[in-house]
């Protein structure tokens, strides 16, 4: 070996040290620094954690867990009316909530629940490096505790910040409620789609059941939901909420929450699925929004709209509904009296075209389309402009209405026929199907159309009733939308509990409660209430001679008033009886004068009316603006035994908990007028029915009474009456005041016909009960032609109805019918039941 050769050994060997040396150092260093890192990272971790737990919410709104809740209205009998909320939600305590509901939502959203701490920490890295490969946050892995903390604390923002502040507090919520609390906060409050919030509301939207009735496929369903409400709705893709539920019950049999047999049993059934809600639109509209807005006013929007009250109201649902289809369509024939206003509105070929493209009828055969219009669309003059801005679906059945369009006219058997698209299908619209579309006119009679072309155009959007739904002959008829409005009311006489209400034609297109929100002029149905004052008085009885003769009467400017009655004739010597049965104006306007305005407006504020009245003669014949409800309580003392009390809407309002809530108690009735007072009056009213203008109501075939009113030129018609237990009020008229037509348009032929048919319905299933004679009256043989006792020979003598004590003294000399004793117009008469000197120009 070379000198050389040595030296290059020895130097290496010197190296092999020093390498080892030098990676002994850094290796060191990186320790080092790795553990500064790891202390550091910790220190970061530490403060970050330290940092965002300064900040974290409370607790409170989890330990003290009061969310919106649903209030629901309910009719006499139990039935849901209306909801009314911000979340439809109902809580329910857990027990409540069955075990294999609760191994549902485990199995499809957190298997450990009852295991780990509050976080899946597998779950977690498994989403963060999804997160990571998107270089975004696009999964979460969270645990039932870690959504309770999101849902109810943080909010749905995906961020880093967010998701730690979301560990922290699941860990810290783990120490402060047990998993049974946590799980109960989780199932009440998510939401389900279709506007429910909590199991309770999705298992009665979904299946129509409580949350305890709930099946094991339901329960998969619904654990099924929460991920995508939208996505797996099995009311709109039916399909893949089928498949979803199916995998919820996998994950049940893998995690040993169902057996196979339950899982198999539970596949093999199908969605069957209910959608059920309660349609305020359709329910109990009037009635429920007039609810509302007292509950509002006395409790406060909020706590009406998130208190999860229940709020059980007077209402009978059967009569409320049989009440608007009979005031809807009685106010169609009505409007049919008219004419027809012209078409809604007005489209092109094109514009159909796109309709079809547009909207889907998810291939039914048996529907047919409504086309949405623009409110304004209703106007005639406006009509040229409108065009459809929705359609809807509807089941083809008979008597459906719909708005659609004329497509074509054509000459069939030498008769025009228009085209009608249904959507799907196509109607005919023949001649016999607009006969009644005369040019529109209140007043007066028009020509009816003679050929389809006279009124209709191609392109028309127009309002059909379907006639004949077969399709091989599917036809229709002309129908418009009605201008002339109506309210109904029917209360208990009793107990003043308001069964049913009715503010116009249509709540959609016409949302006024006009029965409790119209002022209008009742006409002759406010005579009851002169008459009663009167008989209060003690002056006057049923069998008091007035003469129905003309007057003028004076104001204190001297301006000339003479009353006329309907016909403009003058029947001479009546009762008082015969009087209010004929609805004689000169004599009401002669008995008002008698007792002086003031008598008669504190009678009707004894009554419960309390809009204002002016004081004058003209008061008589309902020249002062009432409300429909107030008129018929005031009617309800009659049958009531002369009690009055407000009505009663709302009986009682209770908290989730049941306990009651103050300020719905119904006052006590008080005696408005006696008894025997109160039986007078029904016995008068009696005679409107039974031989005066309210005749029509015969047909019922029992113990009725009531009261028509028409205004001047027929602005309004009102019908007000009563059986023993029920009293129902109607109006009828035009809410610009416009009149309705000429002699057929009173209220006996607008009003009176919608209260019959009501009240037919309403009693259809109830005892015929008469009016009883209540102490205090008597019944005496009186001569009708002078309202005095009758001679035992009289032969048309009659009985008549006292107050105790102002039946007539003497006895009439009359002995056969062509006796007359009557004293002649001009001259002076007494009173035959008391005794009292009338005034002169009662008899002028």
């Amino acid at each position: 070996m070379t000198q050389s050769e040595e030296k290059a050994t020895q130097t290496e060997e010197n190296a092999e040290p020093s390498k080892k040396s030098r990676l002994r150092r850094w290796l060191f260093r990186i320790l080092i620094i790795g553990g500064c890192l790891f202390i550091l990272g910790i220190a970061t971790i530490a403060g970050i954690l330290w940092y965002h737990s300064s900040s974290l919410p409370s607790f409170d709104s989890l330990a003290d867990y009061n969310p919106p809740q649903v209030t629901r209205m309910y009719d006499r009998n139990g039935r849901v009316i209306a909801e009314l909320y911000e979340e439809k939600r109902t809580v329910v305590t857990f027990d409540r909530i069955p075990l294999h509901v609760r191994k549902a939502f485990l199995a499809a959203e957190d298997a450990d629940f009852y295991s780990h701490p509050g976080l899946d920490f597998m779950g977690m890295l498994r989403a963060m490096w999804h997160n990571i490969k998107a270089g975004r946050v696009v999964q979460g892995g969270s645990t039932i505790t870690q959504q309770v903390i999101k849902t109810f604390l943080l909010g749905p923002e995906r961020s880093y910040t967010r998701k730690i502040k979301e560990l922290l507090l699941a860990l810290r919520l783990e120490s402060n409620l047990s998993k049974d609390e946590i799980l109960s906060l989780y199932l009440n409050q998510i939401y389900f789609g279709h506007r429910c919030y909590g199991i309770q509301e999705a298992a009665r939207y979904y299946f129509d059941c409580d949350v305890s009735g709930l099946s094991i496929e339901q329960s998969a369903l619904l654990a099924s939901l929460p991920k995508s409400p939208a996505g797996y709705s099995p009311i709109n893709h039916p399909e893949r909420a089928k498949q979803r539920r199916d995998w919820v019950l996998d994950q049940m049999l893998k995690n040993e929450m169902a057996s196979v047999q339950e899982v198999k049993i539970a596949k093999s059934k199908e969605l069957d699925v209910v959608g059920s809600y309660v349609d305020f639109f359709e329910s109990a509209p009037y009635y429920a929004e007039y609810c509302r807005r007292v509950l509002e006013e006395k409790l406060g929007k909020d706590r009406l709209l998130q208190g999860g009250l229940r709020v059980e109201l007077a209402v009978d649902l059967d009569l409320q509904q049989v009440a608007q289809q009979i005031v809807a369509a009685e106010l169609r024939r009505i409007d049919r009296r008219h004419g027809y206003r012209g078409r809604l509105g007005k489209i092109t070929a094109e514009q159909i075209k796109q309709l079809h493209d547009k909207h889907d009828s998810q291939g039914a055969k048996n529907k047919i389309w409504t086309l949405v219009l623009s409110s304004e669309s209703q106007e005639p003059e406006t009509a040229s402009k409108t065009v459809p801005t929705a359609v809807k679906w509807l089941e083809l059945k008979k008597e459906a209405r719909v708005i659609v369009p004329v497509t074509e006219i054509s000459i069939v058997d030498k008769t025009e026929v228009a085209r009608l698209d249904l959507g799907i299908s196509s109607a005919t619209l023949d001649l016999k199907g607009i006969k009644w579309a005369r040019k529109f006119s209140p007043v007066g009679r028009t020509p009816a159309p003679k050929k389809i072309s006279d009124i209709l155009e191609v392109g028309d959007l127009i309002e059909v009733r379907i006639e004949d739904p077969t399709p091989e002959s599917l036809t229709a008829g002309l129908s418009q939308p009605p201008l002339v409005q109506g309210a109904l009311i029917s209360m208990d006489p009793h107990s003043k509990h308001v069964l049913a209400l009715v503010g116009g034609s249509n709540f959609r297109d016409t949302p006024l409660i006009r029965a409790v929100q119209s002022r209008r002029q009742p006409g002759s149905s406010f005579k009851p209430i002169v008459y009663t004052a009167a008989i209060h008085t003690g002056a006057y009885t049923p069998a008091s001679i007035l003469m129905d003769t003309p007057e003028v009467y004076r104001s204190l400017q001297g301006k000339a008033w003479k009353p006329q009655n309907f016909e403009r004739v003058f029947t001479g010597a009546v009762t008082l009886r015969y009087a209010l049965a004929h609805s004689i104006n000169t004599v009401a306007v002669k008995v008002c004068s008698d007792i002086g305005p003031p008598a008669v407006s504190n009678m009707a504020r004894d009554l419960g009316i309390k809009s204002k009245l002016a004081r004058n003669l003209s008061m008589a014949l309902g020249s002062s603006e009432v409300t429909l409800l107030e008129l018929t309580n005031a009617y309800s003392v009659f049958p009531g035994q002369g009690k009055q009390a407000e009505p009663v809407f709302i009986t009682a309002v209770k908290t989730p908990d049941g306990k009651f809530i103050e300020g719905f108690e119904q006052t006590e009735p008080r005696q408005a007028i006696s008894q025997a007072e109160a039986f007078i009056m029904t016995s008068l009213l009696r005679s409107v029915i039974e031989n005066g203008t309210g005749k029509r109501a015969l047909k019922l075939g029992r113990p009725l009474g009531g009261k028509t009113g028409t205004t001047n030129q027929q602005k309004d018609g009102w019908f007000v009456g009563f059986s023993a237990d029920l009293v129902s009020g109607v109006w009828v008229g035009f809410d610009d005041n416009s009149s309705m037509g000429t002699g057929w348009a009173q209220g006996a032929g607008t009003a009176l016909p919608i209260w019959v048919q009501f009240m037919e319905a309403a009693l259809r299933d109830r005892p015929k009960l008469d009016f009883k004679a209540s102490e205090g009256t008597v019944f005496v043989r009186i001569d009708p032609e002078n309202g005095l006792l009758a001679s035992p020979q009289l032969a048309d003598a009659e009985f008549e109805v006292f107050v105790e004590g102002t039946e007539p003294r003497a006895v009439s000399d009359r002995l056969s019918g062509g006796d007359r004793q009557v004293t002649s117009s001009g001259s002076k008469q007494i009173n035959s039941t008391t005794g009292k000197r009338l005034p002169e120009g009662m008899y002028r």
